[in-house]
């Protein structure tokens, strides 16, 4: 056992804190999530299109309009299987839209995979 564990710590992007109690439910919506009596640090949707987006960052944005509030979006965008364009237009979407973060998780397998994916999405997005 370790008494003194040397482990770098980083601070995550978000400090997201969901509670679950009578006061405060959470939930799948996002204009449950953003209820002024939570504790919510921001917000991720998963698998919206980037036609979906923009309602749901408008209505976070009703309740919660400052810019630090982040919210992000899971895809799964995966440039071998997908057409690189596609992910360049729905980036260019997402941001349009006030997605302020997109986390990508490619549905490859392997390692080697998905360590190519993620190295082909890089230089497609960054």
């Amino acid at each position: 056992m370790l008494d003194d564990p040397q482990i770098p710590v980083r601070k995550p992007l978000l400090d997201l804190t969901l509670v679950e109690d009578d006061a405060c439910r959470v939930r799948t919506r996002p204009f449950d999530l953003v209820r002024h009596d939570c504790v919510i640090d921001g917000y991720q949707a998963v698998g919206l299109t980037p036609e979906q987006a923009g309602p749901v960052v408008e209505r976070i944005r009703r309740d919660r309009p400052d810019p630090g509030f982040p919210i992000s979006l899971r895809t799964g965008w995966d440039p071998q299987g997908m057409d690189p364009g596609r992910i360049a237009e729905e980036l260019a979407a997402f941001t349009e839209a006030g997605i302020q973060h997109i986390v990508s998780a490619p549905w490859r397998k392997d390692i080697d995979d998905w360590l190519r994916s993620m190295d082909q999405l890089a230089d497609l997005v960054l």
